[in-house]
């Protein structure tokens, strides 16, 4: 994120408005379903083909594969993504504009999830 609001295609102010966002850097696979030890496998597998660069419990039922994309063709990173996607990945965390965040110890998601995106 290049600021912390911005105006979003209607004109209202957003945290999380696509004016704000530069280029993708990382993008950003999870998945909701399964069990933990599944899907790092899945990571590791979609490492195959993209550098995995982190991986993030959730602190809920999540990990979170940080795939380096930086300099990418659009359609190469969508290409990827679908793939992902196909094999149980949110479809949600596309957007440039998306929060992903982790769980503080009371279980709230922190305020600094923004910087996730």
């Amino acid at each position: 994120m290049t600021a912390i609001e911005g105006l979003t295609k209607d004109g209202k102010p957003s945290h999380h408005a696509l004016s704000i966002t530069g280029p993708r850097r990382f993008l950003i696979c999870e998945f909701d379903t399964g069990k933990t030890d599944e899907h790092a496998a899945l990571l590791l597998h979609l490492g195959t083909f993209a550098p995995l660069v982190c991986t993030v419990h959730s602190g809920g039922k999540s990990l979170h594969g940080w795939f380096y994309v930086c300099g990418q063709a659009e359609a190469k990173v969508e290409k990827f993504f679908r793939y992902a996607v196909s094999l149980g990945a949110d479809q949600a965390t596309w957007g440039r504009s998306h929060s992903c965040g982790c769980q503080t110890a009371r279980g709230r998601t922190a305020t600094a999830r923004r910087f996730f995106s």
